[in-house]
């Protein structure tokens, strides 16, 4: 058994919580604007907490860090994201530290006292490890997993968790290192095992989820489409009966000599009411939209826009064909875009949604703007995954037409911020 003076013990316990949370922040991305002094508030919070009660119950620390991290960086009232992530860098922190020192311990096997050497090269070996998984883990967009896992996730990763702490609890007691790395080597085979199904299966699910959700919104815009087509279709019936009736009454006046120019104005008036309404003048060019679900998606979103009073202007005066970006996830842009727009009118309280279809022998482009309210954060910031600007929102809508927009090597989203906010979609055809 190892034993470490208090000098090199504090040393350390600093050094494991700054790397940590370097790896955590990695992970979380920019998901609070001061982030580098609440992650030393969370150290100077943990290492106190570590220092005082490490004593009396050695899993109390480890409590802390997750309960003082969560309420910090959270931002909606159960953030299972958040959560997971917490928990996920936990294991993945403590995974790497035994794998550290599974290492190194055939070459420290001798000594009786560790020194700070050996404490600061296992540290920046973590450190190194901790980085490169942080790499892989945003660069094969793992925090997916994170995201959709729910409770599910969170169980899993608590149980893990807690199989790691009591690892690092039995080898610092019992002193029998070599018994421990050889369990934790067969526990860590089988979890491996066990959880690649359990991450396949969730996957699995969630792809089952996000098929159900697009068919569910498929019969969603149908029934908006059909709901104001009938609607039309009985205003149609109705001005046919009264410009029938108005077109009589105007002649009986030019026959009876007593026609003026307040009755042809009523008449203008009227016809004016029918013809120029924003859904009928919409109409016509959403028949330019080729693709039908698209087509049906957008109508439904003008709809909607129409019932909440969100004044809105459309315009799609060529014929836009279909591209090879699949559909499903043309509509998250479209829909994530559009639905932005409104949500920041709605918290302006004035404004117009301006959208904006074209397409051309090169290229594809949807536009969608609106007025928005500045604030020193730039666009970047939004698209991290995590981040809003409105409150209540966990923030995932701008990383996701990133990520989306990344499968395509012809499709680009781009946006920018001056007078108004713009949501650039273009599609190099091919």
């Amino acid at each position: 058994m190892f034993m470490i003076s208090s000098k090199v013990f504090i040393i350390n316990l600093i050094t494991e919580l700054l790397i940590y949370f370097i790896f955590f922040s990695s992970i979380i991305g920019n998901r609070r604007k001061n982030k580098l002094k609440l992650n030393i508030f969370l150290v100077i919070i943990n290492f106190f907490c570590a220092l005082f009660l490490f004593d009396v119950y050695e899993f109390i620390p480890s409590i802390v860090l997750i309960i003082t991290t969560y309420l910090v960086y959270r931002e909606i009232k159960i953030d299972y994201y958040l959560f997971n992530t917490i928990l996920i860098s936990r294991v993945i922190f403590n995974i790497v530290t035994i794998i550290v020192r599974i290492l190194i311990l055939p070459f420290i096997s001798h000594l009786k006292i560790l020194n700070v050497f050996v404490i600061s090269l296992e540290n920046v070996i973590v450190l190194f490890l901790l980085l490169l998984v942080s790499f892989f883990y945003k660069k094969y967009d793992i925090r997916n997993i994170a995201r959709d896992g729910s409770y599910t996730l969170s169980i899993l990763s608590l149980y893990i968790l807690i199989i790691l702490e009591s690892f690092f609890y039995l080898g610092r007691r019992s002193g029998e290192l070599n018994s421990i790395i050889l369990g934790f080597s067969i526990f860590l085979l089988l979890q491996l095992i066990f959880i690649i199904t359990l991450f396949i299966i969730q996957i699995e699910n969630s792809k089952t989820r996000a098929k159900r959700k697009l068919i569910d919104n498929q019969l969603s815009n149908l029934k908006y489409y059909t709901d104001e087509l009938e609607q039309n279709q009985r205003e149609l019936n109705k001005f046919r009966h009264d410009y029938t009736n108005m077109i009589l009454a105007l002649k009986s006046s030019y026959i009876d000599g007593t026609i003026n120019l307040s009755m042809i104005e009523d008449f203008d008036r009227y016809s004016s009411d029918y013809f120029e309404g924003e859904i009928v003048d919409s109409m016509g060019d959403l028949l330019n939209i080729e693709n039908p679900l698209i087509k049906g998606f957008l109508f439904m979103k003008l709809v909607q826009m129409k019932h909440d009073k969100i004044d809105y202007e459309f315009e799609c005066k060529t014929t836009i064909s279909k591209s090879n970006i699949e559909t499903h996830d043309m509509i998250r842009i479209i829909g994530n875009s559009i639905d932005n727009a409104v949500q920041e009118i709605a918290r302006m309280g004035t404004g117009k949604v301006e959208i904006f279809i074209y397409q051309n022998s090169e290229e594809q482009e949807f536009l969608i703007e609106n007025p928005y309210m500045k604030n020193d954060l730039d666009i970047d910031y939004y698209i991290e995954e995590g981040n809003t600007s409105k409150k209540g929102h966990s923030g995932f809508g701008l990383s996701n037409v990133k990520q989306i927009s990344e499968k395509y090597d012809n499709l680009y989203v781009q946006y920018s911020a001056t007078e108004k906010f713009s949501t650039r979609i273009m599609i190099i055809m091919k």
